[in-house]
């Protein structure tokens, strides 16, 4: 069974994170394939960049998905995804033909918006990167800076 490794972003801006609607009605994060000589990672914000006309920062790694699927000639293929947690720094929203819609959305309501569990799965790894990095960022209350 061939394995096809991509690579994508969970993209966000404040509180809110990007999810892409395919014409099936299908909610997902930006990703795709790596290109020869790619990192993952460089993969991930070359597929943002193309898919949303955004440019993101990363953050961090999020972790990965795995899933199978029927390719075009009706072979069963694996699919790994290295998933990347991203800050949108500048660009306009302006997706690709192959989506319908592109949009910001809260947290919580992109969790129930996206189509598939893994993605859902990755999201909150990602809340839970956000909330941390904020927590480092921003100083206690109570506390002063120097």
């Amino acid at each position: 069974m061939i394995t096809e490794v991509s690579a994508g972003g969970v993209v966000y801006d404040d509180d809110k994170v990007l999810l892409l609607r395919k014409p099936n009605d299908e909610w997902v994060m930006p990703k795709g394939h790596l290109e020869p000589g790619e990192t993952p990672e460089q993969a991930a914000v070359r597929e943002v960049f193309e898919e949303t006309g955004l440019r993101p920062n990363v953050v961090g790694k999020v972790g990965s998905t795995r899933y199978r699927f029927r390719s075009a000639s009706g072979e069963i293929r694996r699919k790994v995804v290295q998933w990347y947690y991203m800050k949108a720094l500048d660009g306009q929203l302006s997706i690709e033909p192959t989506f319908v819609e592109g949009v910001f959305l809260p947290y919580q309501v992109a969790e129930r918006t996206l189509t598939f569990e893994n993605d859902r799965e990755i999201l909150q790894r990602a809340i839970k990167k956000h909330d941390e990095h904020e927590a480092k960022i921003r100083p206690k209350p109570g506390k002063r800076g120097n």
